[in-house]
């Protein structure tokens, strides 16, 4: 699927904000889509902007936690 400039700021705006459920229905009612082709849609915007740094990884609770207790230890070591 095509989605217009636009669409696309609309979209991300929407990503970057947290909303990718919100995201996937705004782009499946804009465009008269399957669920399965808009949620193709926004991963794709998704992966585009994760790859150019605007939207960071998700770390999860694991690895919040494996982040903290590694500085807790490197601070410890010190």
């Amino acid at each position: 699927m095509n989605l217009s400039e636009d669409q696309k700021m609309s979209y991300a705006e929407l990503l970057l904000s947290g909303s990718k459920i919100d995201a996937i229905k705004a782009c499946r009612e804009e465009n008269n889509v399957s669920l399965a082709d808009a949620k193709q849609a926004i991963d794709g915007l998704e992966a585009t902007l994760r790859a150019e740094g605007r939207l960071a990884e998700k770390s999860g609770c694991l690895g919040l936690l494996l982040m903290t207790v590694g500085i807790l230890l490197s601070m410890i070591a010190s």
